[in-house]
């Protein structure tokens, strides 16, 4: 919880001096982040690259000047005028329009209402809020895919202007975790309706072929088009490589910051784009403020968060530096603001004009790299030898550990733990190893 400090102007002081140290001290990683860089391919012109992912239109309209500067617009929004300004101060910089892959959008494209997907009461789902909201298509009903296809090069071709490619927006594997609308209503996803629902694992199988189907058919239409996504998928797809010329990855550098996702899985599928997806690459990492500010007050932050919370999002350079030295570590752009949400902003900072150049050479491992595993037994091999797992008894905890023979990597064993009633504190089952 975020607290306001209006009237105490010590600690305001205290906290203003604390991020100035952290905004000082984070530099110098973002710089050796920088000098790992020497793995990207080359580029025109300098790094860092700046990106903008849905708000180009409202950068431009405040700032033309900071506009010119960014060299990718997925879909920005942008009224003729302003498309072919900023295609006149930048012919090196794409810009793709907006395309949702799934969802009609503010009502538009208007479609059959056969089109739509529909839960198991044989109503539509409204996956984002607005008047109109925007709804869930039936990504498994081969003529929504077409259709859609058609759609996409037509907004890229037909709205006078020409597009260097599209942006398609929810790229999405899975759809059987959809269970609540966007206001939080429970539905079951019937997409045969008002035939019995697929089970989940033949819907997602299905869906996910008809995202793909859908990128295929736009690229037969469109060859040399460039492709970005919002797929929110780590590790990638690997039928994305063979289509798409890069992902807006929005929601991992943060949440490797705050400890929830692994370094290396973002690490793994970024340095995939550049090596394994389509030429030229145009993957973006995407950050944020902390995820309580950026996703903790609905879908418009910028409007429902109190002007200080925003002041201190924009600010707290840990995470956007954090988020820039990843997007340096290859040929990726940056972008930093309130993420996945209805929020325009046009955050522009120091670093983004810090002239990198081009990498001298390729990276290097600095230091002795990584120590030795001295954890015994880690694959379970061997069973539960060398492990102990322990139960503290509080009144409440029981669990049981077993190995499960075909649970873990590439289908070796695994570590089951089965709770059967949970503890008072999470520190009361515990697997570990001594003497580390």
């Amino acid at each position: 919880m975020l607290k306001t400090t209006q009237n105490c102007p010590d600690l305001t002081s205290r906290l203003a001096s604390r991020r100035e140290l952290l905004r000082r001290s984070s530099l110098s990683a973002v710089l050796l982040l920088a000098a790992l860089a020497g793995q990207a391919a080359a580029a025109t012109g300098s790094y860092p690259q700046i990106g903008s992912v849905w708000w180009g239109e409202a950068i431009y309209t405040a700032n033309p000047a900071q506009a010119a500067q960014i060299q990718l617009f997925l879909a920005p929004g942008f009224t003729i005028a302003a498309a072919n300004a900023e295609s006149a101060a930048d012919p090196t910089a794409p810009i793709l329009a907006p395309m949702n892959a799934m969802e009609t959008t503010g009502g538009v494209p208007v479609v059959p209402d056969s089109y739509y997907l529909l839960d198991s009461n044989g109503n539509r789902i409204q996956n984002w809020p607005g008047t109109p909201g925007n709804f869930l298509l039936n990504m498994t009903n081969p003529e929504v895919v077409q259709f859609l296809a058609q759609y996409a090069y037509q907004q890229m071709t037909q709205t006078g202007f020409k597009y260097n490619g599209v942006f398609f927006d929810n790229v999405e594997m899975m759809i059987s975790n959809t269970t609540t609308d966007c206001y939080g209503n429970p539905i079951q996803i019937n997409d045969n309706y008002p035939g019995p629902p697929d089970p989940a694992g033949v819907l997602d199988e299905k869906w996910s072929a008809g995202m793909f189907n859908l990128l295929t058919a736009f690229k037969q239409l469109a060859p040399n088009a460039l492709i970005s996504v919002h797929a929110n998928q780590i590790p990638e797809d690997p039928r994305a490589f063979p289509l798409e010329n890069g992902d807006a990855l929005v929601f991992d550098a943060e949440n490797i910051r705050e400890g929830t996702q692994a370094f290396g899985n973002l690490w793994d599928t970024y340095q995939q784009w550049f090596s394994q997806g389509q030429q030229p690459a145009i993957t973006t990492l995407q950050s944020s403020p902390p995820n309580q500010i950026a996703y903790g007050y609905g879908y418009s932050p910028l409007t429902t968060a109190l002007p200080s919370t925003v002041s201190f999002g924009q600010t707290f350079y840990p995470a956007m530096r954090f988020g820039l030295g990843i997007a340096l570590m290859n040929n990726g752009y940056y972008v930093f603001d309130f993420g996945d949400s209805s929020s325009p902003v046009t955050w522009w900072y120091d670093e983004y004009n810090f002239n990198l150049g081009q990498p001298a050479a390729p990276a290097t491992q600095l230091g002795a790299g990584p120590g030795t595993n001295e954890i015994v037994n880690g694959d379970f091999t061997s069973g539960l030898s060398s492990w102990h797992f322990g139960v503290t008894h509080d009144g409440s905890g029981q669990a049981t550990a077993t190995i499960d023979a075909t649970g873990g990597m590439s289908g070796g064993p695994a570590a089951h733990i089965s709770v059967t009633s949970a503890a008072t504190v999470n520190w009361h089952m515990e697997l570990q190893q001594g003497n580390l």
